[in-house]
């Protein structure tokens, strides 16, 4: 039925705030996946599944494999981070609706706590956090990294 979202209970800064973080989110783990494939070309290919659990712990061992260099742990670090972020995106995107009793609105719960607007834009602030890692990594060294195998 057209327009059958409008009759969900919410209001549009809880729905953007949403919006935003899985947005995010998104963008982090296409950076994730993008310096995955940089290191080594096809590395995600046998994932199975490939979700961004999988991705998180494939991306893990990657970095792992460089060398050593302050490099190297700045990109574990964040691939290390990005692991602790997935949980922290499943426990928004899996999280069960419900009333908020404040408002009367439909909001998201994780094992009884409520998401609220403040929560979820701090989400998508750390998912923002670790995208701007990792792009820094990829159009940094990993780039130097790829001239200098070459």
């Amino acid at each position: 039925m057209e327009n059958a979202r409008l009759r969900q209970p919410l209001d549009p800064e809880y729905s953007q705030a949403l919006g935003e973080a899985v947005y995010t989110f998104s963008i982090l783990e296409w950076n994730a996946v993008w310096i995955c494939e940089h290191i080594k070309p096809g590395a995600l290919a046998a994932l199975n599944p490939k979700t961004a659990g999988t991705i998180a712990k494939r991306f893990i061992t990657l970095a792992g494999s460089l060398r050593d260099s302050e490099d190297k742990t700045k990109l574990l670090n964040a691939a290390l981070r990005f692991d602790a972020l997935v949980e922290q995106r499943n426990g928004l995107v899996h999280g069960r609706p419900g009333m908020d009793a404040a408002d009367g609105l439909s909001k998201l719960f994780r094992a009884g706590e409520l998401w609220t607007v403040e929560k979820i834009r701090n989400a998508a602030d750390e998912f923002s956090e670790c995208a701007i890692t990792l792009n820094d990594c990829f159009h940094g060294f990993l780039s130097d990294l790829v001239q200098s195998e070459s």
